[in-house]
Order: structure tokens, then sequence, then C-alpha cells
């Protein structure tokens, strides 16, 4: 049975409705590409500069160092701390298989832990249960629209000696007690991929408020560097590589830069319409609001559905909103049950200086990470969440239909 005819009457949409579409292309980004092309410097220029410097300002960092993308980013992260064999550094369950991969390229060990239900982030108790001898670094993620619970993970560290790497990819602009994703930790990895709200179509970033680090991390991302001055060399003092930021690139994202603190109230104010609407809705459940973050960048709008009342699984509730003109989205699935992390434990084992077959990362289990993957956890897309607000309200009124009709739902499931 069609779920429009399962729950009665029309879409909520009216029929041909577009959702906004990303990235989106400007005049500005169209002038700024133009000064490069004709300046003929198109690699390390004052595009480069100039976005490196207004990043850093917008995070709250002393200094920023554009990049190739934000898996490089990650890994010079990893590289600039140090990390190295034997180190172990703890990573949420929870997350894209970059993160769950930074320590493994420079072939420390990834050490996953669960996350929280509430805000599908790293889980402070997991990581200090986590925590060995061996233990050098933290790497928290800022899932989707929420930010790890960075006053306990603080704390944590302070308590073991441990850096803490934030990744950022999907919070560009969020604030933790007014200090910015990317500013609070040790080290912060930003992507600009073409999905990402502030976008180069691929890109990256790192920030840090250690002088020592940036000279670091910046002359990891060009082979004829030496950290202690950042001049060019012939004779080179350390490996670097050609990890940088093309100017044009850094030109798209001095345009995206420039509108990108109105789309965070966009976001910010529809996904806020969304919680208010559905807090009292039967079977969803916004991920908790974080009184700690005093500006919320959103990659998804995130919740949890509860349909155990209902008897149908989530696939039908996304299959009836799907039908009101609403798409939705699943998180990602936990990194370790990834084929990556599969595919060769001996060889990873190997590398990190353990015994053959110390690594087996898809014998793990972390029954929340799985429950929100698998069972419970939806999302709208960011490109989404920069609807009108009278979009938003459909969008509400969408899940409130499908969610009130139980009996509905349990047609479509059998159909």
């Amino acid at each position: 049975m069609p779920a429009l005819a399962a729950l009665g009457g029309t879409s909520v949409f009216p029929e041909g409705h577009a959702w906004p579409t990303w990235p989106r292309v400007s005049p500005r980004h169209e002038e700024l590409v133009l000064d490069v092309l004709r300046g003929g410097w198109w690699f390390w220029g004052s595009a480069n500069d100039e976005f490196a410097e207004k990043f850093a300002a917008f995070v709250g960092a002393r200094y920023a160092v554009p990049a190739a993308n934000g898996t490089v980013t990650l890994e010079l992260a990893c590289k600039a701390l140090g990390l190295g064999p034997g180190d172990e550094v703890i990573v949420p369950a929870l997350t894209w298989c970059a993160s769950g991969q930074a320590p493994l390229s420079v072939n420390a060990i990834t050490v996953f832990a669960d996350v929280l239900e509430d805000t599908w982030c790293l889980d402070p108790a997991a990581v200090e249960a986590a925590i060995t001898p061996r233990t050098r670094a933290i790497l928290p993620v800022h899932l989707y629209g929420r930010m790890a619970e960075m006053d306990a993970l603080l704390a944590i560290a302070d308590r073991h000696g441990l850096a803490i790497v934030e990744d950022c990819a999907h919070q560009h602009g969020s604030q933790w007690r007014g200090k910015g994703a990317g500013s609070i930790g040790t080290v912060g990895s930003f992507s600009m991929q073409q999905s990402k709200v502030l976008t180069s179509g691929e890109g990256g970033a790192v920030t840090t408020n250690d002088e020592a680090l940036y000279r670091r991390i910046r002359s990891y991302t060009h082979v004829w560097l030496i950290a202690e001055d950042n001049l060019e060399v012939n004779n080179l003092h350390q490996f670097g590589s050609n990890a940088r930021l093309t100017e044009i690139q850094s030109a798209l994202l001095l345009a995206g830069l420039e509108t990108l603190p109105d789309d965070l109230l966009v976001r910010e104010r529809n996904a806020r319409h969304l919680d208010q609407a559905l807090a009292s809705v039967p079977g969803i459940e916004p991920l908790r609001h974080q009184p700690e973050v005093t500006r919320q960048s959103l990659y998804h709008w995130t919740a949890n559905l509860r349909l155990a009342d209902f008897g149908v699984s989530r696939d039908v509730v996304q299959r009836a909103l799907a039908a009101e003109g609403v798409p939705t989205i699943l998180p990602y699935e936990p990194v370790y049950k990834s084929r990556m992390f599969g595919y060769d434990p001996v060889r990873t084992s190997i590398s990190c200086g353990l015994p053959a077959g110390t690594l087996n990362y898809r014998a793990q289990s972390f029954p929340v990470a799985e429950k929100i993957s698998y069972e419970i956890g939806l999302g709208l897309t960011q490109d989404v969440m920069l609807a009108p607000a009278e979009d938003i309200e459909r969008a509400a009124e969408a899940f409130v239909k499908v969610l009130s009709a139980p009996d509905e739902l349990r047609k479509i499931a059998e159909s």
C-alpha cells in the first residue's frame, strides 16, 4: 500500500517542492576565484594567507593552517603531536571512518569508546574507562548537531596529561561557553568537503593556539619547509607532504566565510523550532539541548526515534516521511563495523608494534553507538535546515502527522 494512501490525504508539501540546493555559488565566489586566475599564483598566495587569518579569527584560535582535506588535517594533527607506535588515542565508536583511521595513519592505536545516546558524542565515563598507561590523546568528534562534553573531557585530559584533538568537521562556528570548536583542545581539525557548511569542494584546516604546533603542522603541508622557521630549504630536516590548500579553494572559502554567520543563524533557528515543535510528540526525541553550547553550527539536525509502542521499525517512518516530502538521513555506521577496520587487523596490529591479531576491531561492540546507528537515529541535512521557516513548519507537521498514525504505519510495514 502506498504510504500516502496509508496515511490518508495528500502530502504535507505541494507536489514539486524543492529544498534548498547546496553548495550555493554567489557572485562573490566568482569574483574571488577570478582574482586568483588573473593573479597567476595558485598556491600559498594572498588568498590562502587571508583565509588562514580570517578562519582562525572566526574559530577563536591563534593559528589556522589550510590543508587539502579533513582526513589529512586529522593525520597532520596526530603527526604534529608526535603520536606513534604503541600510543593509544581514544575515538568515539560513532563517527566517520577518517576519525578512526587518523591514529592508525601514524602507526598509533585507535581505541574506541561508546557515545552518549542523547548527544551521539563521546561518553566521558567511557573515555575514563578506556585510559591505559599508553593513552596519549583523546579525539572527540563534535557530531552532526551537537558538541562533545568538553568540560568533562578537558578535566580527564588534564588529570592524565593527554592531548585533545577536536574533530570539528561538522561544527564550523559552534561555541562551547563562548569558545569556538577547534580552539578548546590542543588542536582542531575541520573539513571543507562539498557537503560541509563551509565548503570548497575539497579542503580542510587545522587550528591551534600553540605556536610550536602551528609551525610543525604548517611545515608538514609542504615538502620544502622545516618546522623551526618555516623557511624553504633543500636540505630537508623532516618529512613533509604536499597537503596544501590551493589558492582557488581558499578564494571559495573566503566567499563562504562571509555568509557563514548568517547561515548558522538560519540553521540554528530552524533546529530550535523543530526541537520545540517535536518535544512532546510520541515516537521522537530531539537530541538533548546543551546549555554550554552558546552557538550551534549544524551539519544535520538529529533526533532519536522511540518506536517500541508503535510496532514498526525506523525505515517505515522514513518511508512515510518521504511520502510527505521530507527527506531524512541515517547516522554513520559504527566505525569498527566498517569493512576498513575488518579488512586486515593482523597488518594493523603489526604496524602498531603489537602482536599479530591484537586489534580485532570487528569483534568489538559498543551498544549505544549500534543502537543509534541501526535502530533509532534520524536526521535532516544542513541544506534542508537552510529552508524558509514555513518549510520547517511543514516538516514539523509531517513528523506529527506520521507519528500520530501508528495504525497506518503498521499498514505500511505490512505492505
